[in-house]
């Protein structure tokens, strides 16, 4: 078993939230580049993160990274992405946390193994650091 991230989207994001996340999403991939942890389509694959119209999509390079976080703007009654604590968790992360801050309480949530624990949060908000 490994450290993993719910979500649920209880409605799609607006085309205005959608635009909003998507930019903020380019600028936590950046932050993430500058903490040395590189950004990519799956471990595997040396193409780039997918940010597009219909999801956000995204994995670490090789070691860095494990499961492929993929998030939809369209609703989701259960969503999760297994990281076990590789580097790319905090830009999964951040990201969650953007969703969540542009979409607001009432459309999307989630949670995670021991979210609690600042230890695995501390790097998202660095990442997050003026973004949102």
């Amino acid at each position: 078993m490994g450290y993993t991230h719910y979500w649920k989207n209880e409605k799609a994001f607006t085309a205005q939230q959608w635009k909003r996340l998507c930019q903020d999403a380019k600028q936590i991939f950046a932050a993430s580049e500058k903490h040395g942890v590189r950004l990519q389509f799956e471990c595997d694959i040396d193409q780039s993160p997918v940010i597009d119209n219909d999801g956000i999509r995204f994995n670490g390079n090789e070691e860095q990274g494990y499961e492929t976080f993929l998030l939809n703007r369209r609703p989701t009654d259960f969503d999760c992405c297994k990281t076990s604590y590789r580097p790319y968790d905090a830009a999964v992360v951040a990201v969650l946390i953007a969703a969540e801050n542009i979409h607001g309480l009432s459309g999307f949530s989630w949670s995670s193994d021991g979210q609690s624990d600042p230890t695995y949060t501390d790097g998202a908000y660095a990442l997050l650091k003026g973004v949102l």
